[in-house]
């Protein structure tokens, strides 16, 4: 009869155990979800502000410290460089560049 008892003991236990588990996971589940909902929300209202700096022929090592010290200072200010082109001179290439930089508003 003790035996029956410490059985039916640890069958109710396990089963509590897993049920709690489970409910756990689906909460977390509908966390998850909510949170995956929200960023996409917040993600699709983002405002970007968007600057246009010229990045001419690194002809010295002066040169390059000096657009690596600019392209470092705008960075701490929160730009980000996302391309960089040059201007249409005729198939010509004039050693001038252009960087496009974004940050949050």
């Amino acid at each position: 009869m003790k035996m029956k008892r410490i059985i039916l003991s640890f069958v109710l236990l396990t089963a509590i155990a897993v049920l709690t588990s489970c409910t756990k996971t689906r909460a977390q589940e509908e966390i998850n979800t909510k949170t995956e909902v929200q960023e996409s929300v917040n993600a699709r209202t983002e405002k970007w502000e968007y600057r246009i700096v010229e990045l001419k022929k690194i002809s010295s090592a002066d040169n390059r410290l000096n657009k690596e010290s600019e392209l470092n200072r705008l960075g701490a200010e929160g730009w980000e460089l996302v391309s960089i082109g040059s201007p249409a001179s005729g198939g010509v290439n004039t050693g001038e560049f252009y960087g496009v930089l974004k940050r949050k508003l």
